[in-house]
């Protein structure tokens, strides 16, 4: 009697212990089903950071290539050599963080150099200044007040008196008066040693200080001074000396 009780309390013990491990064999399984399914779901993530850097890349890449900042590999030239370095061991999480801290950077100097060419191009007059028709280009030309010829510093745009004149980039006010040949004009110094000036206004709507933008009503058009017409005279100086303003006009007249 004693032996089958003892023998009936090994069993049972027996039985626990096979259930217990068979509960925590059933609770490391599950465990390792959701290991495996955070591990998939990782690779997931890692794969698609993976192919968001690599378009951010290409698109660096083009966004340099057209603001003409080097990129990765030009401005290489010439052999290399020297003795064998052994490569440092990195993980690819790390390697990912490197590029992205590479990447930002890139993508900050971008914008760094959009932000310069957006200051450049508000100061660069490049609309046309009245609604007309040009009449008169830049360069010699007969003298419409006599014989001979004459150097004529800008442009002539046709248009009826009293249509408004427009400043072509953001710019200051430095003159705003009659100025002889020129009747009621106007200068602005946009910067970068480039000034606008319109001349034979019927009205002057701005004083020397004022700062315009781009698109601005500065004045109407007129016949003041030295002129034969109802028109709009248009220069652009650069550094003093007057350039074709044809070749800054991106708009239609």
């Amino acid at each position: 009697m004693g032996l089958a009780v003892i023998a009936s309390l090994f069993l049972s013990v027996n039985f626990l212990f096979s259930l217990q491990k068979s509960v925590q064999l059933k609770n490391l399984r599950g465990r390792n089903v959701e290991l495996k399914k955070l591990a998939d779901a990782y690779q997931v993530k890692l794969a698609d950071l993976e192919k968001r850097l690599h378009d951010l890349d290409q698109k660096t890449d083009t966004l340099a290539l057209l603001s003409g900042i080097e990129t990765r590999g030009q401005g290489a030239s010439g052999g290399v050599g020297g003795m064998e370095t052994p490569i440092p061991s990195i993980s690819k999480d790390e390697l990912l963080l490197k590029w992205q801290e590479v990447l930002t950077r890139r993508v900050d100097g971008l914008k760094d150099a959009w932000d310069k060419d957006m200051a450049r191009l508000r100061v660069t007059p490049t609309i046309s200044p009245v609604k007309g028709i040009p009449t008169a280009g830049f360069g010699m030309r007969h003298n419409p007040f006599g014989e001979g010829r004459e150097f004529h510093s800008g442009l002539d745009i046709s248009c009826p008196a009293g249509r408004p004149v427009v400043a072509t980039a953001d710019g200051l006010v430095t003159e705003a008066a009659f100025a002889g040949g020129l009747g009621k004009s106007i200068s602005l110094f946009h910067g970068l040693g480039v000034v606008t000036r319109y001349g034979h206004l019927s009205k002057i709507m701005v004083k020397p200080g004022d700062k315009v933008k781009r698109g601005t009503v500065i004045g109407h058009s007129g016949s003041t001074g030295r002129s034969t017409g109802p028109h709009l005279h248009y220069e652009v100086l650069q550094s003093g000396s007057p350039v074709n303003p044809l070749q800054y006009i991106l708009d239609s007249f």
